[in-house]
């Protein structure tokens, strides 16, 4: 498993079959170039590149492992391409999703962040979305519900109630809920079936990936097991995390103040 080193660093005993080959640190940081209004998200692609919405600024920038721009895209406004409040980003493979909230859909990019076309969310706000092999989901915002997208039309996803759902992540067949309006992070199947969940104090911005959770909530980031609960948390140079992102080989934190911590092992 990619992340068991997190373990290490925990002081935690990994679960059965998990192996820890190296230990984590801080890898370094960097600003987003340009500045950052404090509410936006991150994510990372399978090439390092680093991806970042500024949801104040309708800004969507591209970065490499360095934190050096390589392109960006948005601008106010409804035109393909342009946003209204964009409040969340995920990548799948080649293309970048940005969720445009008061547009009302998701917008589809390259990874060069070239237009490609968008989601029609049914007339619903996205406030966070998330992607995966099993579809494209996502948060509406103020509502309290998450929602899947189908090639036929949008459809309610999940059994039971969340209290105020802020984030989404998904990975090999599981949805990770960040539920700020109950203190706690949900996982459940593609099912939408609630397959367990942990309390965690005002939960924000989260990253999943191989069995693993990564959970900001203003002041640490919590590690998450979808077998075995709680790791344990990423605290160290961090303030006031809002969003983190998992790489092939790294976990991504986005503070308020626009700088990103980078962990890992060397």
């Amino acid at each position: 498993m990619r992340w068991a080193w997190v373990l290490l660093f925990l002081g935690c005993v990994p679960p059965e079959g998990v192996r820890t080959t190296f230990p984590p640190e801080p890898l370094g940081s960097f600003e987003v170039p340009g500045g950052f209004s404090g509410r936006g998200a991150i994510a990372a692609g399978e090439f390092g590149e680093v991806y970042i919405v500024d949801t104040d600024r309708n800004r969507l920038v591209r970065l490499d492992p360095e934190g050096r721009l390589l392109s960006e895209a948005g601008g106010f406004g409804e035109e393909p391409g342009r946003f209204r409040g964009p409040s969340d980003v995920e990548v799948w493979g080649l293309e970048v999703l940005v969720a445009d909230e008061e547009n009302m859909r998701i917008q589809r990019f390259d990874r060069s962040l070239n237009f490609l076309g968008s989601y029609d969310t049914g007339g619903r706000r996205p406030l966070a979305l998330a992607v995966s092999d099993d579809g494209v989901f996502f948060v509406e915002g103020g509502k309290g519900k998450v929602w899947q997208v189908t090639r036929e039309s949008v459809l309610p996803f999940g059994t039971g109630s969340l209290g105020g759902p802020v984030d989404i992540s998904a990975w090999e067949g599981r949805v990770w809920i960040s539920d700020a309006g109950r203190d706690e992070v949900v996982v459940m199947d593609v099912s939408g079936v609630r397959l367990d969940s942990w309390k965690l104090e005002g939960p924000l911005g989260m990253g999943a990936r191989d069995g693993i959770c990564w959970v900001a909530d203003g002041r640490k980031v919590w590690a998450l097991h979808y077998e075995t609960g709680p790791l344990g948390s990423l605290g160290g140079p961090l303030e006031d995390p809002i969003d983190v992102a998992v790489g092939r080989g790294e976990v991504y934190v986005l503070e308020k103040t626009g700088k990103v911590w980078v962990f890992g092992g060397r």
